[in-house]
This record gives structure tokens, sequence and C-alpha cells, in this order.
């Protein structure tokens, strides 16, 4: 069942920079209350790849963002501003 996988990767752990659940990387406040993106929704959850591969999950609106790359080890992909750019043009 969909949503109960779902539910089952919302239940949060903190770490340094992100809040985890079941190896998924959350958009749940911290314990100082801010997200790590501020923009997108807080039922927002991600898989963050290596060399900018991205998969985010978007509960609420029904919809899924696959970014499959291969970038230079010293890139600098945003994936915040990618992220909120595609939340902003398609799902808001």
């Amino acid at each position: 069942d969909p949503n109960q996988f779902i539910h089952s990767i919302n239940s949060k752990s903190y770490f340094s920079k992100f809040t985890y659940g079941r190896t998924w990387f959350l958009n749940k406040p911290f314990l100082s209350g801010r997200k790590p993106y501020p923009g997108l929704p807080e039922d927002l959850v991600l898989i963050q790849g290596l060399k900018g591969q991205t998969l985010a999950i978007f509960p609420s609106q029904k919809a899924i963002y696959l970014r499959l790359a291969n970038d230079p080890q010293n890139s600098r992909f945003d994936r915040e501003k990618h992220l909120t750019m595609f939340y902003n043009r398609f799902l808001k």
C-alpha cells in the first residue's frame, strides 16, 4: 500500500544536516524549527544520489520528480533550487 509506505518513512530521525525516515531524506523541521527545503511541502520525501541523482516524492500533489544525472564531481548543482522551480512550475 503506497499510503502505508509513505506513512512509515515519515517517522523522522535527526542527523546533522537532514531529517531521515528509513534512509529517506524528509522535509520535516529540525529541532530548531527550520526545514531543509523551506519553499517545498513538508510531506516531501527524497532520495539524493551520487552526482546529482534525485528522486523526490510529493505525496500531497501525487507527483514524482526524477533526475538521472552524472554531474562532474565539483559541479554546483543546486537541488533545492531545481526542486523549487519544478514545484512552482508544475505542482503549485
